[in-house]
C-alpha cells in the first residue's frame, strides 16, 4: 500500500488500484496530471501524490487499458517509501550500478543535459526541460548501457558478473498477459511494463518492445526472448517515432540472419486489397456519429455507398469491405483514393458504449462514439468563455463552453511551445455531465480523458482538469 494516496472516484464496488494493474496501465488513472508536468522546477513525487486528492480516476480500476504516465509516478513513490531515499538514487545503487550502467541516471535531465546529444522538433534545437514524472520517462543512457539491460533481461535475470538480481519467474511474469480479454482493450495485451503485442518479424517469435519519447527525443527498444535477441534505438529526433519501431523489427531480421546464417526472408507481396462490397445505406446509417479520435471531437458520416471521418485535418473514406468492416481510403483532389497501408476499422459495441476501431497498428485504438442526451440546466448556466493561467506546460488560449449539435463541446486553442513545439492547434473535446459538479472527458484508450469538475472560484464557477482552473471571463446563456 501506498500510505496517504487517495484519489476521487465515481465508480461504486470497484476493483482496487494494485501493482499489477500500475504495472499494466490498468489502474484506472487519468493518463497525466498535465499541471506541471513540464517544467524548470519540478515538484516531487510525494506533492505530485497529495495533488492527485483533487484528481478523478478516469476508468474503473482494471476494467480496460489506458497507459498512463500517473501509473509509473506512483510506483516511483511506492519505491521511495519502501526505501526510504529518492526514486533515483534507489533505481541507481539496485539496478543501474548492478547491471553497470554507469552512464545511466534518474537524475535532472538538466545536469547532464551537456553530455547529451542536442535534441531537435521541426528541425529546431530544444532547450532541456524536466518531467516532473520521472519513472515514467526520464531515464537518461546510451546504446551501451542498454545493450547491458537488454543482456540482463536475456540471460533471464543474471547480471554479467553472475549475480541473480531478479529471479527468472519474476522476469518471465513480465512478458505474460495481464488483465487478458477485457471487451474494452479490444484484444490489445500488455506484460508489466512491456508491450508484448503488435510488432512482428517472421521466424522471430514473440517480441516484447517499448518506445520512449521526450522533447527532442525518440527511442524504442525491442527484444525476441525466444533467439535471446535485442536491438535499442536512440534518436535525437521527434520526427524519427515515425519508423523506428520498423527499423527495429528489421534491425532484429537482420541480427537472427547473423546469428543462424540464414538469409533475411524476402519480404512478401502485400496482402491484397479486400474487394470493397455494397453495404446497405441503412446499416452504414447505423454507423455514423460524433467520434472522439485520438481525443478530437470528428464526425462520421454517409454518402450512401461509403463512410467519411473527418479528423485531423482530412477526409478519410471508409470503403465497406465486410459486415462491419471498412477500409480506410485518403482520397486525392476528388478522383481516386489512397489506401492506408494495412489498416482497417471494424465498428463494435461494448455494453451500451460503441467504437470505431482502428486495426493495423502495432495496437488498436478505440473511437468511441459521443452519446447525445439531454444536457442539465446546471452545466447550461455554465456556458461561456473561461481562461486560465499559462504555465511550461500548457498555454490554453479561446476557451470556450458550448453546446454544439445537442453536445456539450469544450472548445479551445493549445500551445506547447515550451516542450513539444506545437503552437496554437485547435480542439474540440465532448464532454458528457454525469452529475450536477462533474463531466467526463468521452473517449477510450490512449485518448487522454478524465473528469471535469465544476467548482467555486470565489462567487464565480470555475472548471477544474487535471490541476488547471479555467476561470469564466464571460457568461452566455442559451
Amino acid at each position: 500500500q501506498l500510505p496517504g494516496f487517495s484519489i476521487r472516484s465515481r465508480f461504486t464496488d470497484a476493483k482496487p488500484i494494485t501493482v499489477r494493474a500500475l504495472l499494466a496501465h490498468h489502474s484506472g488513472l487519468p493518463s497525466d496530471y498535465l499541471k506541471g508536468m513540464w517544467t524548470t522546477s519540478p515538484v516531487d513525487l510525494a506533492t505530485l501524490q497529495n495533488l492527485l486528492r483533487e484528481e478523478s480516476l478516469a476508468t474503473a480500476p482494471q476494467s480496460e487499458y489506458k497507459y498512463s504516465n500517473l501509473d509509473y509516478s506512483l510506483l516511483g513513490r511506492l519505491i521511495e517509501v519502501r526505501s526510504s531515499e529518492p526514486f533515483a538514487l534507489t533505481i541507481r545503487r539496485d539496478l543501474l550500478e548492478p547491471l553497470g550502467m554507469t552512464k545511466s541516471s534518474f537524475a535532472a535531465v538538466t545536469q547532464t543535459a551537456a553530455a547529451m546529444a542536442k535534441g531537435y522538433t521541426e528541425g529546431k534545437q530544444v532547450t532541456a526541460i524536466e518531467l516532473r514524472d520521472s519513472p515514467a520517462g526520464s531515464l537518461v543512457s546510451n546504446t551501451t548501457d542498454l545493450a547491458r539491460f537488454i543482456s540482463f533481461v536475456l540471460a533471464d535475470g543474471r547480471t554479467a558478473t553472475g549475480n541473480q538480481l531478479l529471479q527468472p519467474s519474476t522476469l518471465h511474469a513480465m512478458f505474460a498477459p495481464q488483465f487478458p480479454a477485457l471487451p474494452l482493450d479490444f484484444g490489445h495485451n500488455i506484460g508489466l511494463g512491456w508491450m508484448i503485442d503488435g510488432v512482428h518479424a517472421p521466424g522471430l517469435g514473440p517480441i516484447a518492445w517499448h518506445t520512449g519519447e521526450y522533447p527532442g527525443y525518440f527511442s524504442a527498444l525491442m527484444i525476441a526472448p525466444k533467439h535471446k535477441l535485442g536491438v535499442v534505438i536512440l534518436t535525437n529526433g521527434q520526427a524519427a517515432q515515425g519508423f523506428t519501431v520498423q527499423v527495429g523489427s528489421k534491425a532484429l531480421q537482420l541480427a537472427l540472419a547473423a546469428k543462424l546464417g540464414i538469409p533475411v526472408p524476402a519480404a512478401g507481396e502485400p496482402a491484397a486489397e479486400p474487394p470493397g462490397i455494397d453495404m446497405p445505406s441503412a446499416q452504414l446509417a447505423e454507423y455514423t456519429g460524433d467520434y472522439v479520435v485520438f481525443g478530437q471531437l470528428s464526425p462520421i458520416t454517409s454518402n450512401g455507398k461509403h463512410l467519411t471521418v473527418e479528423a485531423m485535418g482530412k477526409s478519410i473514406n471508409l470503403i465497406p469491405v465486410g459486415p462491419a468492416t471498412f477500409i480506410p481510403k485518403v482520397p486525392v483532389a476528388g478522383l481516386f483514393n489512397i489506401p492506408l497501408s494495412g489498416m482497417s476499422v471494424h465498428f463494435t459495441a461494448v455494453g451500451d458504449r460503441h467504437f470505431a476501431v482502428l486495426d493495423g497498428l502495432p495496437q488498436p485504438f478505440p473511437f468511441e462514439r459521443v452519446p447525445h442526451s439531454a444536457i442539465p440546466p446546471v452545466w447550461i448556466k455554465r456556458l461561456g468563455t473561461y481562461r486560465a493561467v499559462t504555465d511550461d506546460t500548457f498555454d490554453f488560449q479561446n476557451i470556450h463552453l458550448e453546446v454544439e449539435n445537442g453536445m456539450l463541446v469544450l472548445r479551445l486553442q493549445v500551445s506547447t511551445s515550451k516542450t513539444w513545439g506545437v503552437n496554437n492547434v485547435a480542439a474540440r473535446i465532448a464532454i458528457m455531465p454525469i452529475s450536477n459538479d462533474e463531466a467526463i472527458i468521452v473517449g477510450a484508450g490512449d485518448a487522454e480523458g478524465g473528469v471535469i469538475r465544476a467548482i467555486q472560484q470565489g462567487n464565480k464557477d470555475a472548471l477544474f482538469y487535471s490541476g488547471y482552473v479555467f476561470s469564466r471571463s464571460e457568461l452566455r446563456h442559451e
